[in-house]
């Protein structure tokens, strides 16, 4: 990760993107299923981590403001991305869910692909001395 926290993002996000649409085509294949959500666990496990470590790169802004922005909007992304899918299940399906979920994913790609990032450092993050 310590190479390129952009990368390990963008690899995050498209195997999760492509686990969530592969999920419902593995309806009712058990080995399928349980792979997936797996891969799907690595990808929600390193997203965090890598947008975290990637926030506290940015030049002239203290860590304690850093972590705070950041645990507000992971809070909050998660309340609304709640919100939408309950309404999504309710109108759509469970289906529908994860399509919207692989597309929002795939919406997030481009963003990192595509958008500039202003006031990083793509360095090796730095590591803590041991005493």
């Amino acid at each position: 990760m310590a190479r390129s926290l952009r990368h390990t993002l963008l690899g995050a996000t498209v195997l999760m993107a492509v686990t969530l649409l592969a999920l419902p085509a593995a309806t009712g294949l058990r080995g399928a299923v349980l792979a997936l959500v797996a891969l799907w666990g690595v990808a929600w496990g390193a997203l965090p981590l890598a947008l975290n470590m990637w926030h506290r790169q940015i030049r002239d802004i203290e860590d304690e403001t850093v972590s705070a922005m950041f645990t507000l909007t992971t809070q909050v992304g998660i309340g609304c991305g709640t919100v939408l899918a309950g309404y999504i299940v309710d109108a759509r399906g469970l289906g529908a869910n994860y399509v919207t979920g692989a597309a929002v994913a795939a919406l997030a790609v481009l963003v990192i692909v595509l958008l500039p990032v202003k006031g990083t450092v793509e360095a090796p993050v730095k590591r803590a001395e041991s005493a």
